[in-house]
Formats: structure tokens, sequence, C-alpha cells
């Protein structure tokens, strides 16, 4: 009995983790006047509940019966995935963000492709009880499940959710190698359907954007912070201003994250303010122009002003 209050720990805590992540999710999402959308979580712990009762009351009941369940079971599953795919169906089965996986039955809305994952497990538990030891054969035992399985991941796929047709592969091939079957025929239908798989991602942009941003999350590093911007407008008139602005240009360029001191006081000495003689990092984009600004009001203030007598 312990596995079971095992797998009801393992659950429960899964479902906890679940709700807190959706929460957290729907915290950033308002609704009118300013509210914060927790309804999308509160959705969650309700279906949650509801499961859990459905999952008390399902463990009462006799496995046997499931033999005599699963074909049915599964024969309604394929039934339910296919009115979205029927072109009169819109009334019922509706296009959202671009997609048409739920059905309206009027007392009841579901997602044929949730209720496919309990039905193929359900099915594949049977099925390789029924079968024993042949599960390990491919012809006998494995391609059997194929036969079956690939029409109904394609069902879901054409949806199309391909990350939901993914899930009730994965949990197919669990059950399947909890029966014994091998991994080489795994990894043999692996190979297989590689090519489909990214055929599929190929054809769909929002599934390659996907698909990169799994694999690279940050596309826009931020900029380096050890070196200033080699950008300076030439601001002033005359040679004088002009050598300033490439002054300026060379040292903003050659700007690292800690300035010389003997830079610093030669500045000082030539009645110039260096804006990268600081300790910190200097990492404005606009120190360079700083730079040629002071040192220009410096050389016009100079000129403008009268010559000392002799």
């Amino acid at each position: 009995m312990w596995e079971g209050r095992l797998l009801a720990v393992v659950t429960a805590v899964l479902v906890v983790f679940g709700l807190a992540a959706v929460y957290g999710a729907s915290s950033l999402v308002t609704v009118a006047g300013g509210q914060v959308g927790a309804s999308f979580a509160l959705r969650q712990a309700i279906g949650a509940v509801v499961g859990g009762l459905l999952a008390i009351v399902f463990a009462r009941l006799d496995y046997h019966r499931w033999k005599q369940w699963a074909w049915p079971l599964l024969g309604v599953t394929v039934l339910l995935l296919l009115i979205p795919l029927l072109p009169f169906t819109h009334p019922i089965t509706p296009t959202i963000n671009g997609a048409r996986r739920w059905v309206n039955l009027g007392f009841l809305t579901l997602q044929p492709s949730e209720l496919a994952k309990f039905a193929v497990v359900v099915w594949c538990a049977m099925l390789a009880a029924k079968k024993g030891e042949q599960v390990r054969n491919f012809q006998q035992g494995l391609l059997p499940f194929v036969v079956i399985l690939v029409p109904v991941i394609g069902l879901i796929f054409l949806e199309p959710h391909l990350s939901m047709a993914l899930l009730v592969a994965i949990l197919a091939g669990s059950v399947l190698f909890t029966a014994g079957a091998r991994i080489g025929h795994f990894l043999a239908l692996g190979v297989a359907s590689t090519p489909l798989l990214f055929g599929a991602v190929a054809t769909a942009q929002y599934r390659v954007a996907r698909v990169l941003t799994f694999l690279n999350p940050a596309p826009h590093p931020r900029k380096p912070r050890g070196r200033c911007s080699n950008r300076s407008p030439a601001s002033g008139r005359g040679s004088s201003s002009a050598r300033v602005s490439d002054r300026a240009s060379r040292s903003s360029a050659t700007c690292r994250m800690r300035t010389p001191i003997s830079f610093s006081r030669r500045s000082e000495r030539n009645g110039v303010s260096s804006a990268c003689s600081r300790s910190r990092c200097c990492s404005a984009p606009s120190c360079g122009s700083a730079f040629a600004s002071r040192a220009t009001r410096r050389i016009r203030s100079a000129n403008s002003s009268p010559p000392a007598s002799a």
C-alpha cells in the first residue's frame, strides 16, 4: 500500500507547485479595473479539487473493469478528437488563438486531448497486460500499439497541438516501457519520427520561435559595461574644438573599467576635467560627449577672456 500513498503524495506536491506557478504567472495579468487576474489560479484550484475527488472514486473501483472500458473509452476519445477537425462544427468548437482544441457540449466544455491522455494510458495498460511477454517482440508486441496510437496522436497534432501530441506519445511509451518493451525499439521509433518532428516544427514560425527561445533565452544580451561609446559629436568651432572632439573620441574609445590616475591628473593640469576619470565602470555611452562639451566650454571661455597685460 505504500506505493499508492507515495503516488498520492507526489501527485499532491506536483499539483501544489502547478498552482503556485499558475498564480505567479497570472499575477502579472490585470483585468478591467486594475485587479489582478487571479481567476486563472482559482479555476486551476477548482479543477484540482474535482480531479482529486474523481481520483478517489476511481481508486476504489475494481481495476478489472478498466479492461472492459479501455476500448470504449478510446473510441469516445477518438470521436471527440474528430469533432474539432470537421468544417461544420465551428459553433461548438470555436477557433481560439488559431487552434480548435475545445468542444462545447452545452453542459460541459472539455479539451479532448486531455481526455486522450487518460484514455491512452488505460488502453496501453490493458493491452500490455493482455500481451504479457509478447511486448518485447516488435511485430506482435509493439507494432499493434503503434498502429492504433499514431492516428490518435495525429488527430491531436492536427488541432494543432504539437506539445500535447508529444506528451501523449511519451505517456504511452512510459506504460510500454514499464510493461517490459525493449529500449532498442523505442530508439528505432525515435529515429524514424525525428524527420517528422523536425518538419512539424519548421513549418510553423511560432514553433521555431519557441525552440529558439528555449535554446537561447537571452537573444539580446546587455551591452558590455567595461567600454564607453566611441561616438561623440563634434561640437564647438575652430581647430581647437576639432582637436578636443578628436581627443574625446579617442579617450572614450579607450575608456576601460578603471581610468589610469596619470590620465586624470594630466587632464586636470591641462584645465580639462575628464568625464572618464572615475574609479567606477564608465558605462554611460555619453562620456565622450560630456568630455567634449566640458573641454569646449573651457576653451571658449579662455578664448573670449581678454589677454593679460604684460
